[in-house]
């Protein structure tokens, strides 16, 4: 089971009694932990925050690798994960949040049957940025990414090397055996930038020829999931969707003008 932590907890950013220690239950080295956690000390109550204002701030990836962690206590083999990220998609858009038009039943059961967090906030309202915390669980100050584009004169390439070294999920999950594979909406270059074993984007703006999932095609993903076979596997679906160009298929078009 997920635990959070309560606010007498958070004023320290130590761990309550009976949460594991998540960096030690994934088999990650002293020394990475540290260079992971630059604002963040480990000892032995826990995680305690280094800067005050952190500490109401538990990291994304943190809250995320307890989650698999204790999953895969619970179970012989890890579990899979698959991380769906919605592009331009309002928060109140979705069944489970209570809108009375769109209907999302997939994600409606999902919402039921695992972990709902319905106050999730954007640390800075930027597509890449987002999507960088998103991957990494820090703040943009912390993963140096903070807009979608370089200034002037200024090549793309030379925005990538931040997250090469950042502590992101697929890097972090591939220490306990995971591949890893991106698809969708993704602005670092090539995949492997990001900690992925394997991906559709390569280059450019948005996430390129990764963009066709979710709108043309899942081929690529079934297919990278029957490779795995046994090995657990992370999947990062971040289709374009519902982004612009706003051309759903007839069916669902005609289902929401009718």
């Amino acid at each position: 089971m997920l635990k959070t932590i309560p606010a007498t907890h958070a004023k320290n950013c130590q761990k309550p009694s009976g949460t594991s220690d998540v960096g030690n239950d994934l088999g990650i080295s002293a020394d990475r932990r540290k260079a992971y956690a630059n604002d963040y000390r480990l000892n032995e109550n826990g995680w305690e925050c280094v800067d005050k204002f952190l500490c109401a701030f538990v990291p994304l990836w943190l809250v995320f690798l307890f989650f698999v962690s204790q999953s895969a206590a619970a179970q012989e083999t890890p579990p899979n994960v698959v991380l769906i990220v919605g592009d331009d998609m309002g928060w109140t858009d979705y069944g489970f949040m209570g809108h009375e038009t769109i209907k999302t039943p997939h994600l409606d059961r999902l919402a039921e049957e695992g972990a709902l967090f319905p106050n999730g906030y954007v640390p800075t309202s930027l597509c890449r940025a987002s999507l960088a915390t998103l991957l990494t669980g820090l703040y943009a100050s912390q993963h140096k990414i903070c807009c979608n584009d370089p200034p002037r004169d200024v090549d793309r390439s030379q925005m990538l090397p931040f997250l090469r070294d950042a502590p992101t999920i697929p890097r972090l999950l591939k220490d306990r055996g995971y591949r890893s594979f991106q698809t969708g909406k993704y602005w670092e270059g090539h995949f492997s930038n990001g900690g992925f074993t394997e991906g559709m984007t390569t280059k450019g703006r948005h996430g390129d020829d990764g963009l066709i999932i979710g709108r043309k095609t899942m081929k690529p993903i079934y297919d990278f999931i029957s490779s795995c076979g046994k090995s657990p596997f992370f999947v990062w679906y971040a289709p374009m969707l519902p982004h612009e160009p706003h051309d759903p298929p007839e069916r669902i078009l005609k289902k929401y003008l009718t």
